[in-house]
């Protein structure tokens, strides 16, 4: 672990070298599904100084941030938000929160990029984790390219732009 933070010293620290600390099994600091405590998500805030380029949040949106994608997510006025990562909305005469008695019956409230990621997880194979971590890695550049030459007034350009990783992540799992 302390390989894995020594660039704090220097000044060599990045996004991705945190992504690998909160994948870190070793450490206790990513626990998989399996484990009695997992994990329930990861998220890495990149908080702008000055102004002009704003900040940027990566979320993975799913336990077990070895087989995740952080994806990132900026604050915009009409940012939208994916219906693939929300729990389930139950009608409020079967959710076992608002019935009486409460929590007598146990219902699914995993979301649909959950579900699927633990489809390929029990299918086994690296393939699509390496390809998965590719995907994340050129991400982070366009990403960075983008705020960097970034324009306060095309911040709109930005509201879809996490809604749009999680669309293009379940495609992987198909």
């Amino acid at each position: 672990m302390s390989q894995k933070i020594s660039g704090l010293s220097t000044g060599d620290f990045s996004l991705t070298h945190m992504f690998e600390v909160l994948r870190d099994d070793e450490s206790g600091i990513s626990r998989g599904t399996d484990h009695h405590h997992p994990t329930a998500g990861s998220m890495v805030s990149v908080v702008s100084q000055g102004e002009g380029r704003p900040s940027c949040h990566w979320f993975t949106g799913t336990p077990d941030p070895r087989r995740s994608v952080f994806k990132p997510f900026i604050f915009t006025n009409n940012v939208k938000i994916s219906p693939h990562i929300q729990s389930p909305r139950l009608p409020e005469d079967t959710d076992p929160a608002k019935v009486v008695p409460r929590f007598a019956s146990k219902v699914n409230r995993t979301h649909l990029l959950y579900r699927r990621q633990q489809q390929a997880m029990a299918k086994g194979g690296s393939t699509i984790w390496d390809t998965l971590r590719q995907v994340e890695e050129k991400c982070v550049q366009e990403t960075e390219v983008c705020l960097e030459n970034f324009d306060p007034e095309r911040l709109s350009e930005m509201d879809d732009l996490f809604k749009d990783c999680v669309d293009s992540e379940l495609k992987f799992y198909k």
